[in-house]
């Protein structure tokens, strides 16, 4: 079973996945690391050389590609799910689960990483704020479309996420 995880930037997706492909016994990727590994390109430097139109074609792409991956635990880009009609092929080929975060978190989060993000760059922490909520807002009906909406951002969600997935027959 291929299980992809969406959600905003700094929902957790990344370590979630990684924990829940620990307890699951699935391979773990990162659709952003396997962008860098394939490409030898940054998603910064994507972003400055290319665009993010050229961006986000390559990432589907990409996503595409771990078709060949019967069972696998992939941690997507924020935006991921919002071109390409990737949302509905994540859908069609796997279980998709939306982290669901509430904004102050996620805010709490992007402010403490600072400018690390290509999307992030330049803005100060009142820009951030409402940089979060407008793009939120933008995202929302693309991970809303998610099989499973799970809105737990504790030290044990993978855990949680685990027993659920379990509990319903996926793992």
């Amino acid at each position: 079973m291929r299980i992809f995880l969406i959600g905003f930037m700094a929902s957790g997706k990344s370590y979630l996945g990684r924990e829940l492909a620990r307890l699951a016994g699935f391979p773990f990727l990162d659709l952003d690391e396997l962008i860098v590994q394939r490409s030898g390109l940054s998603i910064t430097d994507w972003f400055a050389q290319h665009g993010e139109e050229a961006f986000r074609q390559y990432e589907a792409e990409q996503l595409r590609s771990v078709d060949a991956f019967p069972d696998l635990i992939l941690a997507c880009g924020g935006g991921t799910p919002c071109f390409h009609q990737n949302i509905a092929w994540m859908n069609e080929h796997g279980l998709t689960v939306f982290l669901e975060v509430p904004t102050e978190l996620l805010w709490q989060r992007l402010a403490a990483a600072g400018n690390s993000r290509p999307l992030l760059a330049g803005l100060d922490q009142g820009d951030l704020e409402q940089y979060i909520k407008e793009r939120l807002s933008l995202r929302l009906p693309y991970y809303k479309q998610a099989a499973v909406i799970f809105s737990d951002s504790t030290q044990d969600a993978a855990a949680r996420l685990c027993e659920e997935l379990r509990a319903a027959g996926v793992l």
